[in-house]
């Protein structure tokens, strides 16, 4: 296989897979390997989903043994060390342990799904590593395409552990069976592996949440992620003073404000220019780096507006990615926005400003 091809396997996984039941091994620690870690704590999950897992903690000492099941592209189960659970039943979702569940509602993500996220969608591995094929082989019954690779450092805090990785992807659908991380005199640093694989829907039963287990709402225990920025929102609003009149139409800008501020990612066809920031050409990628720490959609929820002029305006914002504040940082945040050429676009200094909370420093224009 052709390195265009390995890649356009292993981005689409997992494809068409019906389902799967299988065993997962982990040997050793891998560190700030990060989305291979142990099982994640409970946290607020929305997005895509596709898997059921069960952890089995047994096995020899600096070895994990996980238990695996898919479903359909929405619904799985996680059970982890200490009664931890996590299941996704599609339209809801649970997470807690066997004596205590919290419902959402929504799917999870499998880009939270701790060590099961990049085996079984590898993409998300796939951008900090120079993947290339050296060979076909078989894991767990299954034909591979074998791949080596090296750490590719986007920016320091994304660096995988390890200075190479050998990996072995599922020939049909794209997933991976095998990975393992070395030092750079070949030591191994890490290993995670599919073992006792059956492809076939599992058992449905495994999306509900134990019986007898209470079940509280998450609505009941949400707690709203405290301001770091001192002075009250509406006392920082009072101090953004006017430089000239509002627009002619405050109502039509501060909504225009609103949904671009709201669709802040939004690329043009070919995926590199965001279109609704200011000079926005060639940034996409820069955004696609902080994306591979922090994943799941992303949107700036408008708090409040102050127009200084006819064309700029202040906007204090607060960022949800996959529906959670994920930093009390990007809550109530000021920026601006500028219109252009009768558009209004997020100022190009927030959005960079933004992204250099997530360790990515754009360079300046031009």
């Amino acid at each position: 296989m052709e390195r265009a091809g390995l890649l356009a396997l292993v981005d689409a996984a997992p494809g068409d897979l019906p389902g799967l039941t299988a065993e997962v091994r982990e040997v050793g620690t891998l560190g700030s390997l990060g989305l291979l870690g142990r099982l994640p704590p409970p946290r607020r999950y929305r997005g895509r989903g596709q898997l059921m897992l069960a952890f089995d903690v047994g096995g020899k000492p600096g070895e994990t043994r996980w238990r695996v099941w898919f479903a359909d592209p929405d619904r799985w189960r996680i059970e982890g060390p200490d009664g931890r659970l996590l299941i996704s039943a599609g339209d809801r979702r649970w997470d807690g342990s066997t004596s205590d569940l919290v419902e959402h509602d929504g799917p999870a993500d499998l880009v939270d799904a701790g060590v099961l996220g990049p085996l079984v969608s590898p993409g998300i591995v796939l951008g900090l590593l120079r993947l290339a094929p050296i060979g076909d082989g078989e894991v767990a019954g299954r034909p591979c395409v074998l791949a080596a690779g090296a750490t590719r450092p986007v920016v320091p805090l994304l660096r995988l552990t390890g200075e190479r990785h050998e990996l072995a992807v599922d020939a049909e659908f794209g997933i991976v069976l095998r990975h393992r991380v070395l030092d750079r005199t070949g030591h191994q640093l890490g290993l995670v592996e599919v073992t006792g694989l059956t492809v076939g829907p599992p058992d449905p039963a495994a999306l509900a949440p134990p019986a007898g287990t209470p079940v509280t709402p998450a609505a009941a225990l949400r707690v709203d992620v405290p301001n770091v920025h001192g002075a009250p929102l509406a006392d920082r609003v009072a101090q953004a003073v006017p430089w000239g009149p509002p627009p002619d139409d405050p109502a039509a800008a501060e909504a225009a404000i609103t949904a671009t501020f709201a669709a802040y990612t939004q690329t043009d066809p070919t995926g590199a220019d965001l279109v609704n920031i200011q000079e926005g050409a060639d940034l996409a990628r820069w955004g696609d780096q902080v994306a591979l720490r922090y994943p799941g959609p992303a949107t700036m929820i408008v708090d409040a507006v102050r127009f200084l002029c006819p064309d700029v305006a202040a906007v204090w914002f607060t960022v949800e990615i996959a529906g959670r504040v994920v930093s009390p940082l990007v809550r109530e945040r000021a920026g601006r926005a500028v219109c252009v050429d009768g558009r209004w676009l997020v100022e190009r200094a927030t959005f960079v400003d933004l992204l250099a909370l997530g360790g990515v420093i754009v360079p300046p224009p031009g």
